[in-house]
C-alpha cells in the first residue's frame, strides 16, 4: 500500500507493466496516473501544475517562498498590506505592487506570497535582488546590459527586492537610470506584473 511507481526515464509501457504487477500484488491500491514532464509520474493535472510552479520558483532565484494566507496580520498596518496584496492578485493587467518598511515588517513574506500565487497560475517569475545585481549591471557592456534588461522586461512577473537600497556612498546616477529603464519597460507592457520591496 502506498507504493509509488516511477519510470526512469519515463516509459509508458514500463509504467503500465509496473502498475499491472503492483495491482496483482496489492489489489485496489494502485491507480492510473499521468506521465508529466521529464521522468516524473504524477496522479493529476493539479499535481502537474504544482510541480511546474515549484520548478519555476526554483529557476527564478527566489530563495524563500511563503504562503500569503499564512501572513499574520496582528497590527492594522499589516492588515492593510495583506488586503492590498489580495487586491493586487485580482487585477489582470499592468500590475505593480510596492511595499516598503523596516527589516522584519513582513515584506518578504507578502511579496513571496504574491509571487507564489501568480506562479501557481502559470506566470513566469524572475527574482532580482537590487542590492546584489544593480551595481554589477551598471558595469556591463552595452550588449550584456541590454540582454539582461530584455530578460527583466519579458518575464511575466518580476520581483525586485531591496529596490534602490543604498550601499557604500548611497545611490549613483547609473543605478537611478537603471531603475527608470527597468520600471519603464515593464510599465509599457500591460500584461506584465512587478512586485517591489524596499
Amino acid at each position: 500500500p502506498g507504493m509509488d511507481i516511477t519510470g526512469f526515464p519515463a516509459n509508458p509501457d514500463m509504467i503500465r507493466l509496473a502498475l499491472a504487477a503492483a495491482e496483482a500484488i496489492h489489489p485496489g491500491h494502485c491507480r492510473q496516473g499521468r506521465i508529466a514532464t521529464g521522468d516524473l509520474f504524477v496522479d493529476s493535472q493539479e499535481e502537474k501544475e504544482r510541480l511546474k510552479a515549484e520548478k519555476n520558483i526554483k529557476a527564478s532565484g527566489l530563495k524563500a517562498v511563503k504562503e500569503l494566507d499564512t501572513f499574520k496580520a496582528t497590527e492594522k498596518w499589516q492588515e492593510v498590506i495583506k488586503h492590498k496584496a489580495e487586491r493586487f492578485l485580482q487585477q489582470t493587467e499592468n500590475r505593480c505592487y510596492y511595499v516598503g518598511g523596516q527589516t522584519g515588517a513582513g515584506k518578504t513574506h507578502i511579496c513571496s506570497g504574491i509571487a507564489w500565487e501568480l506562479v501557481k497560475k502559470g506566470k513566469s517569475l524572475l527574482y532580482f535582488s537590487w542590492a546584489d545585481e544593480a551595481s554589477q549591471l551598471t558595469t556591463y557592456s552595452n550588449e550584456a546590459r541590454f540582454s539582461r534588461l530584455e530578460e527583466l522586461a519579458k518575464v511575466d512577473l518580476l520581483y525586485i527586492d531591496d529596490f534602490l537600497k543604498p550601499h557604500g556612498d548611497g545611490y549613483n546616477r547609473s543605478e537611478i537610470g537603471l531603475a527608470f529603464d527597468v520600471i519603464d519597460r515593464r510599465y509599457r507592457d500591460e500584461s506584465k506584473s512587478t512586485i517591489i520591496s524596499s
